[in-house]
């Protein structure tokens, strides 16, 4: 007598099985689109020539990755995905201009990408990253100190965020300036040691991102060269004293990063995510 229960299972594990192949096919299909437009497309003057007219929906796009761990001890690397359509509209062509966005990845590649994108008909995505910035500072200076041991960093912004970093330090390890982000926590480290300069360059070169809503891999952002914080919005600047055997001392600031109203002059580099 056949029990319903192991019918049951066993459909529950085929249903299973369908649902993985065809997972595994769309997404198959979705690198092969991906590619195609991105052998197709170019870049002319300030714009993006498509292959042919296409219905495009312009929005902005969230993407945010990471690896997990399966029950079984395996790793997987596991992408989040939004899309908020704003407008849409039939063309040939789609304009370039600096917008708002963020590029972040650190050493264990936690990513996060947000921006202006354009989703086409066959659920390809371009995503133009054109890099124009102004900066802001809360102050000029950082400060930290520990019993007889004393570090400033003097901050200066010019198309960069630039300083020196000198005091005396007797006791400490060394000094170290980073560049923070709380979402995802992300830090890039600028300097360490007692003494000298540092810098932090922003992204100069233009990027054009392509991939498809069914085949997006965000691992291929690690060709920037991981960690690294780009982008507008709101990221720290921290002053820290290294202390043997004790807690750091740190002292930090806001970074604010606004959109600035230039066309940058960088070169432009196609970047397929699929």
């Amino acid at each position: 007598m056949i029990d319903i229960r192991d019918v049951i299972g066993t459909i529950i594990i085929l249903g299973i099985m369908i649902w993985i192949v065809m997972a595994v096919i769309a997404e198959r299909r979705g690198r092969e689109k991906a590619k195609k437009l991105f052998n197709l497309i170019r870049v002319e003057d300030d714009k993006i020539v498509l292959p042919r007219k296409m219905r495009i929906k312009k929005g902005r796009i969230k993407l945010q990755g990471e690896w997990k761990r399966t029950s079984r001890g395996g790793r997987y690397y596991h992408i989040s995905k939004e899309f908020k359509e704003k407008d849409e509209f039939e063309g040939e062509f789609i304009e370039l201009r600096p917008t708002r966005f963020k590029l972040i990845m650190s050493k264990d590649e936690k990513t996060l990408l947000e921006g202006e994108a354009y989703l086409l008909e066959d659920e390809n995505v371009i995503i133009p990253i054109i890099p124009s910035y102004e900066f802001s500072l809360e102050r000029s200076n950082l400060e930290v100190s520990w019993e007889s041991d004393f570090v400033s960093a003097v901050l200066r912004v010019n198309g960069n965020i630039s300083g020196i970093v000198g005091g005396n330090i007797n006791k400490a390890r060394q000094a170290r300036v980073e560049i923070r982000t709380e979402n995802p926590k992300v830090s890039v480290q600028l300097f360490k040691g007692k003494e000298g300069e540092f810098k932090y360059e922003p992204l100069k070169n233009k990027l054009i991102l392509i991939t498809n809503m069914k085949a997006i891999d965000l691992k291929k952002l690690r060709k920037l060269e991981k960690p690294f914080i780009y982008g507008h919005g709101e990221f720290y600047i921290i002053l820290i004293l290294d202390i043997p055997f004790k807690k750091d001392v740190i002292d930090s600031m806001k970074i604010k990063v606004t959109t600035g109203d230039y066309m940058p002059e960088g070169e432009i580099r196609k970047i397929l995510l699929s």
